[in-house]
């Protein structure tokens, strides 16, 4: 609905979804790609995943509930911002307006196309929140930082 909004608005949009395949796939507008599940121990699907991903503008994960999805850190790594809901520990990877925008559980889709077809009236807002959500990979979102962090609480502990 996102998607079909914003083409209804003038702003030529595609979706692809990876990870799964919607049941009524007969029914998907030609804007909507199913490429189901990719995996990452193969080079195509590397391949795949990589031109995917960068040439994304977003990505859009408008889960139900949810910890803490890897695949937020790995669309920042990228420079894209993550659209997804305020639930479970996703504010802890997903800041407000820095790596993307959280929105509430019970927010429509016009929120979401409201919000894209903002940062598109306006593209060097768009431009400046893609290389913050590159920062928070490079300085937060990312295993060396995380283990670094583990280690000094670990030592912190032991020396105390």
């Amino acid at each position: 609905n996102v998607v079909k909004q914003l083409n209804t608005n003038g702003l030529p949009a595609e979706l692809d979804i990876i990870g799964c395949k919607p049941d009524n796939q007969k029914e998907l507008p030609s804007y909507v790609k199913v490429h189901g599940f990719i995996s990452k121990e193969t080079e195509e699907g590397k391949k795949l995943l990589n031109e995917l991903i960068s040439s994304a503008h977003f990505l859009i994960l408008p889960t139900r509930a949810d910890c803490t999805p890897i695949v937020f850190a790995e669309f920042n790594s990228y420079g894209i911002p993550c659209l997804t809901v305020n639930v479970g520990g996703i504010p802890t990877v997903v800041r407000d307006e820095v790596n993307g925008k959280l929105f509430d559980l019970d927010s429509p889709a016009t929120d979401y196309s409201e919000y894209i077809q903002s940062l598109f009236n306006d593209y060097n807002k768009y431009i400046k929140l893609a290389k913050s959500a590159y920062n928070e990979y490079k300085t937060r979102l990312n295993w060396k930082t995380s283990g670094e962090k583990m280690m000094a609480l670990l030592n912190k502990i032991v020396n105390n």
